[in-house]
Formats: C-alpha cells, sequence, structure tokens
C-alpha cells in the first residue's frame, strides 16, 4: 500500500508484467504436461490462479480509495488465496521433482543394464573367438599329425623290410620295430 497515485501506478503495472509472464509459463507448462498427477496439478494451479486474478481489480480499486478499505481485503481475502496458490505451485514442484528423481534412477538403471549386456556381447565374442582359434588350430594341425603319422609308419615299414626283408611277421621283427624310431629322413634312420 504506497501513497501516491504514480506509485501505485508503478505497482499495477509490474503486477500486470508479472502475471502476463506467469500466464506464458503456465501456457508453456501445460503443453509439456502428460502424466494424470501433473495435470490434476495444474489444474489446481489455474484454478487458484484464476481466484487470485478475480482479487486484484477489487483489491486495487480499494486502494484507490482508502488504506482502510484494501486491508480486509489483503488480510482476509488476497493472502489466503496467493498462500493456496503459492502452495499449489509447492506442490508441483515437488511432484516434478520426484518425476525428475525417478527419470535419474530409471536412466542408472537403463545403463546398468546396458552395461551388462555389453560385458555379455564382448565376453560372448572372446569366447567365440577362441573357440574358432581352436577349432582352426585342431584343422591345420589334424591333418599334419595324420601326415607324420603315415611318414613314421611308412619310414618304420620300409626300415624293417629293408633290414629284415624274409621274416616281416617273426617274433624278432615285432620286437626290433620299435627300436627303430624315424623320426629322421629315410635314407638315415638311426641319426637323432
Amino acid at each position: 500500500m504506497v501513497d501516491t497515485a504514480e506509485e501505485r501506478k508503478k505497482i499495477k503495472s509490474e503486477v500486470e508484467g508479472y502475471r502476463k509472464s506467469n500466464t506464458e509459463v503456465l501456457t508453456k507448462m501445460e503443453q509439456q504436461i502428460h502424466s494424470e498427477e501433473g495435470k490434476r496439478l495444474l489444474a489446481t494451479i489455474t484454478q487458484r490462479r484464476a481466484a487470485l486474478l478475480g482479487l486484484y481489480p477489487r483489491f486495487f480499486e480499494a486502494a484507490e480509495h482508502s488504506v482502510s478499505e484494501a486491508k480486509p481485503i489483503l488480510f482476509k481475502e488476497f493472502i489466503p488465496a496467493n498462500d493456496a496458490f503459492i502452495a499449489s505451485l509447492k506442490a508441483m514442484v515437488e511432484f516434478q521433482e520426484n518425476q525428475m528423481h525417478k527419470a535419474v534412477e530409471h536412466d542408472r538403471a537403463a545403463y546398468a543394464s546396458a552395461r551388462m549386456i555389453s560385458i555379455a556381447l564382448l565376453t560372448t565374442a572372446i569366447l567365440i573367438s577362441v573357440a574358432m582359434a581352436l577349432w582352426i588350430i585342431n584343422s591345420i594341425s589334424g591333418p599334419l599329425n595324420t601326415i607324420r603319422d603315415v611318414i613314421g609308419h611308412v619310414c618304420k615299414t620300409m626300415i624293417s623290410r629293408a633290414l629284415f626283408p624274409l621274416a616281416a611277421t617273426t617274433k624278432w621283427v615285432r620286437l626290433l620295430l620299435p627300436l627303430t624310431n624315424c623320426w629322421a629322413p629315410c635314407g638315415k634312420p638311426w641319426a637323432r
């Protein structure tokens, strides 16, 4: 409550500017709220704001006439309506904070899940790579081992025929064959 008409006019213009910016903010908020609880809280805010906006003309008119007429409107109607409006705004802020915390929790859970999936895929890829490497090694070394065994058998057979041409099935040949290890070229069977 001010004394001069000039000060009252200045306060009215400030209030009008705040009301206009509040309307813009509430319009933007209305477009961004999609949950039922958020819509309910916004409806409460809009309802309480409308009740408060209805008091401004009466309060300013009473303040123009006298301070004693404006005080009852201010203390009995305007302040309780303003407090209710502020309480509804605080409820919306609390709701938005809860929603934000839930979103953060959800994002953390999604991150942990994505990390575990990545680790599992990496581990699976490593195991598949090792299995393929072992398979490749076996597919190469298997035939090589077979060739080595065949060459060894051929060398043993050639040596046994060279040393014992007549009695390949005798008892002495069967005892001597293991002694003729043929890892060296077939021309030098005893060279190591």
